[in-house]
C-alpha cells in the first residue's frame, strides 16, 4: 500500500484526484501501476519530506485506489472511504509506514435537498461558463459531476482557503454539514472570481450578497495572511492589533468595544489625530490579562514551610493564609480575599505579601497608596482626556499578566481627598466581593472581574480609613515584636542578610547575644524591626571597614563596642522611676511606632482654682482630665476645698510630643487621688483606661502594645479594663509572664490596690423631714 502526503488538497471521498507520477515516484520510490492501492494522510504544516516525523499528520485519511495512469505525466486517484490514522512511522531513510482502520459516515444528508442544491449549483456553474468560449466543453464537464465533494475536488486548485480548513472538511463526520460545508466554500469561491457579473434572480441575490460578503472577507484574510507570512517586519500596528484581538479571551463586552474601535482606526487611518490615542487604548484593552486562571492544588505544608521560611512569628497572619489555601482546595477553583494588616511600621506588613504570593504560587503586585488624593489615580482618567491612563489597580493587573495575583495596597490609611475626589471612596468597589467582579475603569469603559485577586491592605492605623471601607476587609492585627522575637528575626534573617550585602563571611564576624540584645533595647526605639535592620547594616559597615584594614581578620563584636561600630550613643528610653512621689503616676499609651509609657504629674499651688493642663493635650485627653478632677472631688469630698484655694496644675511629659486619647482617664484619676490624699504609688505599678463620671473603667485599644511597652520599661504590675481581659490573648507569652496583670471595673478598685485607699462611698440614703 502506497502512503501519499499532501498539503492544501481538499481531498474527499468517491471523488476523481489528479497528480503527477513524479510525486507518487517521490514517495513511493517506483512509478504508479493501475490498481495500486493508496492512502491519502494530510500534513499539519508545508515541510518538504526530509522534515517529516511521525507528529507531521493530521490522524484522519483517504483510502483509494490508482484507476489510470496516462501518458502526460498525471496519474489518477479515485478516493473510496474516509480512515483513521492509527499509528504513523517515519523511518530513517523518510519511507512512511501507517496502520489504518475505516472511519465511517453519519448518513444525516437529505437526499432531495442534496440533490437539489447539486442541480441548482451545476445549474449556476453552467450559466457562469456562458460567459467564456470554452463553454460547451465546460458544460459537458460539469454534466458529469455527481456529488458537491466531486464539485469542490475538482475546483481545489482555485479554491482560496487553509489546508486547516480544508481538513476540517474531511474531518467533519456529518454528511448534512459536510455538504453545507461545501456548498458554501463552493458559492464563496464562485463569487470570487464573478463579483462583476449581474446579479441573478431576486431569491438568488439574497444568498449571494451573503456569499459575496464573506467571500471577500475571507479572501482578504487569506492575501493579508500570505504577506504577513512573507514579510512579518512589515505587518502594520493596526494588523497586529487585529491578531491579538482575535486571539485574545476577553469578555463579549470588551470585544465589542475593542472592535469598535479598531474598525474605526482601520477608516481613519493612522494618520488622524486620535489614532495614537486610539493606538494606546487598544494595546491596553488587548494585552489584558482576560482568561481565567485554572485551579491548581497548593499544599499546606509547602505553604506552612515557605512562610516559615521568610518570617518569624506572626502566627495569626500565618494561619489566615492557610485557610485561604484550604478553602481553594476545596473548592477547587480560585478565588480572592481582602485582608487590611494593621501596625506598627516596620513589623513586616508589606514583605510578607511577598511570601504569600509565593505561598499561593501566585504573581505579586504592590500599589503604593501614600498620598494619593486624586479618585483617577484608583479608577483611571476617562479617555476624553489629554494624556489619560487607568487607574493603578489595572495597571497593576497589566504588570502583573494574570488575572489572580496578589495585589498589595500599601499604606491604605494615608490616603487623602481633594476637589479632584475621594480615593477612599473609589476603593469601596475595588474591595466589595459583590462589586469587583465587574469593576469598570474610566479609562477602560468596560468592565473587568477582579474577585480572584488577592487583596492586601497595609496600614498603620484605622483611624483615617473611612468605615465603610474598613467594613470590606477582613482586619488583622500587628503588634509589635517583643524582644525576644526581634533577638530571632535578627539573628535568622536581618543578619545573614545585612552581612551578604556587604559581602562579609559567617566567619569573619561573630555579634554576641550581649551586643544583639543591647542592640535591640538600646539603640533601637520601636515596634518592629526596620530600625535594627538600619542598626545591623551599619555595625556589618562598620566591621568590613575593620576587616579590609586588618587584612581580612574576623571579629568579634561585644556590647562594649556597639557605641563605637554604630557612632551613636544609646536612646533614653522611658524606664520607671524607683523613687516615690504623691502626683506621679505610670501609665500607658499606644503610639503609631508602638506601645510607651508615660508619667502624668499633677501638683497644686497657690492660687484661684485654675487647672492648668500642659504637654501638648488634645482635647480628649483634656476632657478626660476635668473629668478626673470631678470625679476626685466627688470621692473626697473633704478634700474639695484644696481645688478651691490652690490651682491645679497637670502635666504630661514630654512637652514636644502631641497626645491624645481617651485611654489615660484611669492614670489622671490616680494621680489626682494620690496628690490630695499624700499617698504614692509605685512607680513600677502602670495602668490604662478610659472613665466615667461614675467611676467605672471603659475598655481601650492597643492593649498588646501597651503591656508590651509596660514590661520594657520595667512596670511590674498593670491594671487594665475588665472588658479588655479577651484581648489578652493577643499579648506574647514573655509579656504575661512578666507582668502582674490585674482587670479592674472601677476607680475604686484601681485605688484600694496601689495604697491609696477606698475613698468613702456616698450616701445614697435620703432623711426624711417632716
Amino acid at each position: 500500500m502506497a502512503v501519499l502526503p499532501i498539503y492544501n488538497t481538499l481531498a474527499l471521498p468517491d471523488c476523481n484526484i489528479y497528480f503527477k507520477i513524479d510525486f507518487y515516484t517521490k514517495h513511493v520510490g517506483r512509478e504508479p501501476q493501475v490498481d495500486d492501492r493508496v492512502t491519502l494522510i494530510v500534513q499539519k504544516e508545508n515541510i518538504t519530506k526530509d522534515d517529516f516525523n511521525n507528529e507531521s499528520f493530521y490522524p484522519i485519511g483517504l483510502s483509494g485506489i490508482v484507476t489510470e495512469v496516462n501518458t502526460n505525466g498525471y496519474f489518477i486517484v479515485h478516493t473510496r472511504a474516509r480512515v483513521n490514522i492509527d499509528e504513523v512511522t517515519v523511518y530513517h531513510d523518510k519511507s512512511i509506514d501507517i496502520n489504518i482502520s475505516k472511519r465511517s459516515d453519519t448518513d444525516d444528508a437529505d437526499k432531495e435537498a442534496v440533490a437539489k442544491k447539486i442541480k441548482e449549483l451545476k445549474s449556476s456553474m453552467s450559466k457562469y461558463a456562458e460567459n467564456f468560449q470554452w463553454a460547451a466543453a465546460t458544460r459537458a464537464y460539469i454534466a458529469q459531476w455527481t456529488s458537491l465533494a466531486e464539485i469542490a475536488t475538482a475546483m481545489s486548485p482555485w479554491i482560496m482557503n487553509s489546508n486547516e480548513e480544508r481538513y476540517a472538511i474531511l474531518a467533519e463526520d456529518s454528511l448534512a454539514k459536510r455538504n453545507d460545508m461545501l456548498e458554501k466554500l463552493i458559492y464563496e469561491n464562485l463569487e470570487m472570481t464573478r463579483i462583476d457579473n449581474e446579479a441573478k434572480s431576486a431569491q438568488e441575490a439574497d444568498y449571494q450578497k451573503i456569499y459575496r460578503e464573506s467571500a471577500i472577507k475571507k479572501q482578504m484574510e487569506y492575501l493579508q495572511k500570505e504577506l504577513d507570512e512573507m514579510h512579518p517586519e512589515e505587518v502594520s500596528d493596526i494588523r497586529r492589533l487585529e491578531i491579538r484581538l482575535n486571539g485574545s479571551e476577553m469578555n463579549e463586552t470588551a470585544r465589542k468595544e475593542a472592535t469598535k474601535l479598531l474598525n474605526r482606526l482601520k477608516q481613519e487611518g493612522q494618520a488622524s489625530q486620535e489614532s495614537g490615542m486610539l493606538l494606546d487604548y487598544l494595546d491596553f484593552l488587548i494585552g489584558l490579562p482576560w482568561k481565567k486562571q485554572k485551579f491548581r492544588k497548593i499544599s499546606l505544608d509547602d505553604a506552612r514551610k515557605i512562610l516559615d521560611r521568610d518570617h518569624y512569628g506572626l502566627a495569626k497572619t500565618k494561619r489566615r493564609i492557610i485557610e485561604q489555601i484550604a478553602v481553594m482546595n476545596l473548592k477547587k477553583q480560585q478565588s480572592g480575599s481582602i485582608i487590611c494588616f494593621v501596625g506598627a511600621p516596620g513589623t513586616g506588613k508589606t514583605s510578607i505579601a511577598s511570601s504569600i504570593a509565593k505561598a499561593l504560587k501566585r504573581e505579586y503586585i504592590r500599589v503604593s497608596l501614600g498620598g494619593v488624593r486624586d479618585e483617577a489615580d484608583i479608577r483611571g482618567h476617562r479617555r476624553t482626556y489629554i494624556g489619560s491612563m487607568s487607574g493603578r489597580i489595572m495597571d497593576g493587573i497589566s504588570k502583573a499578566g494574570v488575572s489572580n495575583p496578589v495585589m498589595v495596597l500599601d499604606e491604605i490609611d494615608k490616603l487623602s481627598s481633594s476637589y479632584n475626589g475621594d480615593p477612599a471612596a473609589a476603593l469601596l468597589e475595588v474591595l466589595d466581593p459583590e462589586q469587583n467582579n465587574t469593576f469598570t475603569d474610566h479609562y477602560l469603559n468596560v468592565p473587568y472581574d477582579l474577585s480572584d485577586v488577592l487583596f492586601i491592605c497595609t496600614a498603620n492605623s484605622l483611624d483615617t480609613i473611612p468605615e465603610p471601607l474598613i467594613n470590606r476587609m477582613e482586619v488583622i492585627q500587628f503588634n509589635g515584636y517583643t524582644p525576644i522575637e526581634k533577638y530571632h528575626i535578627a539573628r535568622k534573617h536581618l543578619i545573614p542578610k545585612a552581612m551578604k550585602e556587604v559581602g562579609i563571611k559567617s566567619r569573619n564576624l561573630d555579634i554576641s547575644d550581649e551586643a544583639l540584645n543591647a542592640m535591640i533595647s538600646d539603640y533601637t526605639r520601636e515596634a518592629g524591626v526596620r530600625g535594627l535592620k538600619k542598626r545591623i547594616d551599619t555595625l556589618c559597615r562598620s566591621v568590613a571597614v575593620k576587616i579590609v584594614e586588618g587584612n581580612g581578620k574576623s571579629l568579634k563584636v561585644g556590647e562594649g563596642d556597639l557605641r563605637e561600630l554604630l557612632d551613636m550613643s544609646p536612646i533614653p528610653h522611658d524606664i520607671v522611676d524607683r523613687k516615690t512621689s504623691p502626683g506621679v503616676v505610670t501609665g500607658l499609651a499606644w503610639t503609631q511606632a508602638g506601645g510607651e509609657i508615660l508619667f502624668v504629674e499633677t501638683i497644686l499651688t497657690k492660687g484661684k482654682g485654675n487647672l492648668i493642663i500642659t504637654g501638648q493635650l488634645g482635647d480628649v485627653m483634656k476632657e478626660s482630665a476635668q473629668i478626673a478632677v470631678s470625679l476626685v472631688k466627688s470621692m473626697y469630698p473633704s478634700k474639695a476645698v484644696m481645688f478651691e484655694k490652690n490651682d491645679l496644675h497637670i502635666h504630661v511629659p514630654d512637652g514636644a510630643t502631641p497626645k491624645d486619647g481617651p485611654s489615660a482617664g484611669i492614670t489622671l484619676t490616680t494621680a489626682l487621688a494620690s496628690l490630695v490624699t499624700g499617698r504614692s504609688v509605685d512607680p513600677a505599678v502602670c495602668m490604662t483606661g478610659e472613665v466615667s463620671l461614675e467611676g467605672k473603667v471603659k475598655p481601650i485599644g492597643g492593649l498588646p502594645e501597651k503591656l508590651m511597652a509596660a514590661h520594657r520599661a520595667g512596670c511590674t504590675k498593670a491594671f487594665i479594663p475588665a472588658d479588655n481581659e479577651g484581648d489578652l490573648k493577643d499579648v506574647a507569652e514573655e509579656v504575661k509572664e512578666a507582668l502582674e496583670i490585674v482587670t479592674v471595673t472601677s476607680v475604686r478598685e484601681v485605688l484600694k490596690q496601689t495604697g491609696i485607699g477606698s475613698p468613702r462611698k456616698k450616701s445614697t440614703d435620703t432623711k426624711k423631714t417632716k
